[in-house]
């Protein structure tokens, strides 16, 4: 019994441990969103970091979705080589 709770608990730290980069990701977004609009009173930066937050939260709420993750990097790199053929490169 305490070997399958040692496991689970492994097993939760290694997913923390997958999604820590979008959390970081997500937090420093909404510190930096707040700081652009608060204190440099720009409006382009506040829109930029708004964006990264959605983004950021999306991937974070998909990748508790079994596949969703990896369903999320293969839409990435799909996305981005068409818009990469868009610009010509």
């Amino acid at each position: 019994m305490d070997l399958e709770l040692s496991q689970e608990k492994a097993s939760w730290r290694e997913c923390d441990l997958e999604r820590l980069p979008f959390t970081l990701g997500f937090i420093g977004s909404m510190v930096g969103t707040i700081y652009v609009s608060m204190v440099l009173h720009s409006y382009i930066l506040s829109v930029f970091f708004a964006v990264i937050q959605v983004l950021a939260l999306a991937y974070y709420c998909i990748s508790y979705f079994p596949g969703g993750s990896a369903g999320m990097k293969f839409l990435t790199s799909s996305l981005t080589s068409a818009v990469l053929k868009c610009f010509g490169r």
